[in-house]
């Protein structure tokens, strides 16, 4: 089923993607501005993120976490697996470490 099905029978009334709490338009644009925002007034200096990226980031926790591709790719509504394989999971720096480490418990070092 479509994402946005799904959204519109949970919020039957909204009219709109980006909506305030009083049902009033939200500009696609303000996200960013709010990111922008909280990036500024970070004390310990954020590194610079896109929203999109917090898409990217979202997929690779999940299969970290231990959900197949398959699951990941049903989580982000993608058609095919490529997509979610080749350009939204990413190797975490925990997913790094664990290769070695699991490795090494097979082989038996």
């Amino acid at each position: 089923m479509n994402v946005l099905d799904n959204l519109h029978k949970t919020y039957p009334k909204t009219k709109y993607i980006l909506e305030s709490a009083s049902g009033r338009w939200i500009s696609p644009t303000q996200p960013r501005r709010w990111l922008v925002q909280i990036l500024r007034d970070s004390i310990s200096k954020l590194e610079p993120i896109r929203i999109h990226g917090f898409r990217h980031t979202h997929a690779s926790l999940l299969f970290e976490s231990g959900l197949t591709l398959k699951q990941v790719q049903h989580r982000l509504g993608h058609e095919d697996l490529k997509t979610t394989m080749n350009t939204y999971v990413h190797i975490t720096e925990t997913a790094k470490d664990e290769i070695g480490t699991k490795f090494s418990k097979y082989i038996d070092f």
